[in-house]
């Protein structure tokens, strides 16, 4: 009967909770089979673990000749480098071992021997967990097990294929390093070292997943991160209870601070200037196994509309630049709305010739403006999709004859203006002019939101729609960061890098909510100017 109680049914369900929470995080249960001292049972239970998996490799072989120790490795066919596999261990183990003054040595203390002296690789450590050992095998390491010894050797012999270090293919380069993350984890922090080379980068390994196992890295420099942000990022990554993690979408969904906003949240790139950089202001970077993107905790509202080129150029094209996507970003978000609303309730504000040319361009469409606006923003965005999933060396041909064919098809055959295609050229080549997907994404409902409320109540709509927008934009968090700092709350000094970008020597702090650990970036009076002697 007490059980039924709800402080009691509580206390089962922390305890449930408390024994399956490691689990799914891919965490080792205290409880896990040990390694025993008798080869056979340990070749057993592999045997019976790697049931059905024609690509894992048991070597059963002898070490010594006089006495000889039984032992037998383990490793996965395609993922170690069987030339380092060969060299140092095989040859070692197999053939030095059978030498009369290794063999001497072999009787005084042979598994220390064996450790320390004829295993020749840099990276070897050791484990009294089989669970343990199978995790290392499946990535890429081969474990090593002797008869009476109760630990498992564990040698890092990866060496499977992976994808060079190329330019990235969503964010592209115009001037900066062209390097871009790849599929492997430990060559995606490799690329981040050599941008930070100090002792004060620290990366810290999550592993999350019961059955992928992945292996989340954070990343970031002590001493300039915001530990409450730090903190923050640990305690939602850690609670993330999953059976595989295959992306950094996966974590990223799991952490964000509103998963119902098409507002992007976390900052996602394949470049790794772009990580260092951030971290630099003092923010967390987050890197997936398997993933070629990194996340970066928080993110800003403005930091969407920045391309990191903007940094590798002069400052005062740079600021031009910066002026021309705010632009685009007006254009892409409002002109289809606005134009609709100006043309069905506000006539009166088109000039006297351009609405004749207006009305007799639309003499025989037999839509509303706002029906041609859909059907012609749809239109759009189907052919985007199509050009992007379609092979590089023709996506982009389709895409640009499909637009020309279907628009001069559409106006001739009476389906919308010539004016509707504009519009809606217009919105296309605005939207590509702002260099982060995921705002280019979030925009499509945020455009067809306005579209509405112009279509209903004209311009009163569109401002209607602006206000909604703004404060919905103001109540948005990105680990309690606000959202559109530092416009909101207002930050004078880290103006400097939203509507213009200062040149480096102005650029003397980092952002105030975010680096206010060592806010100063750099000191005083480094303006460049002539000797004055």
């Amino acid at each position: 009967m007490l059980e039924k109680l709800w402080p009691f049914r509580l206390i089962k369900k922390l305890n449930k909770k408390e024994k399956t929470e490691g689990e799914f995080r891919g965490e080792f249960p205290e409880s896990s089979t040990p390694v025993k001292k008798d080869i056979n049972a340990n070749l057993h239970y592999f045997q019976n673990v790697t049931k059905n998996c024609h690509d894992v490799v048991i070597r059963p072989f002898k070490i010594g000749k006089n006495p000889d120790f039984s032992a037998f490795l383990v490793y996965i066919d395609g993922m170690v480098d069987k030339e380092l596999l060969n060299k140092s261990i095989v040859t070692p183990l197999m053939l030095n071992s059978q030498e009369e003054k290794i063999n001497n040595f072999l009787k005084d203390n042979p598994y220390d021997y064996i450790e320390n002296h004829l295993l020749a690789s840099a990276s070897l450590k050791d484990t009294k967990q089989l669970e343990k050992a199978v995790f290392f095998v499946n990535s890429g390491s081969t474990a090593i097990f002797i008869d009476g010894l109760d630990k498992a050797l564990i040698i890092g012999t990866e060496g499977y294929s992976s994808r060079n270090v190329e330019e990235p293919m969503v964010e592209p380069v115009i001037r900066g390093p062209r390097e871009g993350f790849t599929e492997v984890l430990r060559t995606n922090t490799a690329l981040i070292r050599r941008k930070i080379k100090s002792p004060k980068l620290k990366l810290e390994i999550i592993k999350i997943g019961s059955i992928t196992n992945t292996e989340v890295a954070l990343l970031y420099i002590d001493g300039l991160v915001n530990s409450k942000i730090l903190e923050e990022v640990k305690r939602r990554i850690k609670r993330i209870k999953i059976d595989g993690v295959l992306d950094t979408n996966y974590v990223a969904e799991f952490i964000r601070d509103n998963y119902l906003t098409p507002f992007p949240l976390l900052h996602r790139t394949e470049k790794p200037d772009v990580v260092a950089g951030e971290m630099l202001s003092g923010k967390v970077a987050i890197i997936v196994d398997g993933s070629p993107s990194a996340l970066i905790a928080p993110s800003l509202f403005v930091e969407y509309i920045i391309g990191s080129e903007d940094y590798y150029m002069n400052f005062v094209f740079a600021s031009f630049t910066r002026w021309i996507r705010y632009l685009s970003l007006l254009i892409a978000v409002f002109l289809p709305a606005v134009y609709v609303a100006i043309t069905t309730y506000h006539q009166e504000m088109i000039p006297t010739p351009l609405a004749i040319s207006i009305a007799a361009a639309r003499e025989g469409v037999p839509f509303p403006t706002f029906f041609e606006a859909v059907l012609m923003g749809l239109v759009f965005e189907i052919l985007r999709e199509a050009g992007t999933r379609m092979p590089r060396t023709i996506g982009q041909a389709v895409s640009i004859v499909g637009t020309l064919i279907i628009g001069d098809a559409a106006v001739s055959a009476g389906l919308t203006s010539p004016a509707m295609v504009i519009i809606t050229a217009l919105t296309g080549l605005a939207v590509f002019t702002i260099p982060t997907p995921e705002l280019v994404a979030a925009l499509i409902p945020i455009r067809f939101f306005l579209l509405i409320l112009g279509a209903v109540i004209g311009l009163l709509g569109v401002m209607l729609a602006t206000i909604i927008i703004i404060a919905y934009l103001a109540s948005l968090r990105s680990f309690g960061v606000p959202y559109l700092s530092p416009l909101a709350p207002l930050s004078p000094r880290d103006l400097k890098d939203v509507g213009i970008r200062a040149p480096w020597w102005m650029m003397r702090m980092r952002p105030r909510l975010i680096g206010w650990k060592k806010p100063q970036r750099q000191p005083y009076g480094q303006k460049p100017e002539p000797d004055k002697k």
